[in-house]
């Protein structure tokens, strides 16, 4: 039960990540705007990236470069918290076997 309901919830972010993609605005987002506003987007300097505006520059298809994206993004993400989940674990099994002595 614990599996499937782990492997619904990858899905579904699955899920929502390609579709947002498809819902995504071309519209800057509101710090691009108030930069703009402000007359200071000129001077800032853009650095490198692979997500830049939230797409995959090397894909031409922009909703699907912003799917993949987000696929990726998530990705990431799971393997952040996974590592979290570990470390703690490991913290309280090492908390354990030294209280045991």
């Amino acid at each position: 039960m614990k599996n499937k309901t782990i492997l619904a919830v990858i899905l579904i972010a699955i899920a929502v990540a390609i579709l947002a993609g498809f819902f995504a605005s071309s519209h800057p987002d509101g710090l691009e705007k108030v930069a703009g506003g402000l007359k200071f987007e000129e001077r800032t300097k853009t650095t490198p990236g692979v997500f830049i505006d939230y797409q995959l520059p090397m894909f031409p298809y922009p909703a699907l470069s912003t799917a993949l994206a987000g696929i990726i993004g998530l990705i990431i993400i799971f393997f952040i918290f996974k590592s979290i989940a570990r470390m703690k674990y490991l913290g309280e099994f090492l908390k354990k076997l030294l209280n045991s002595r």
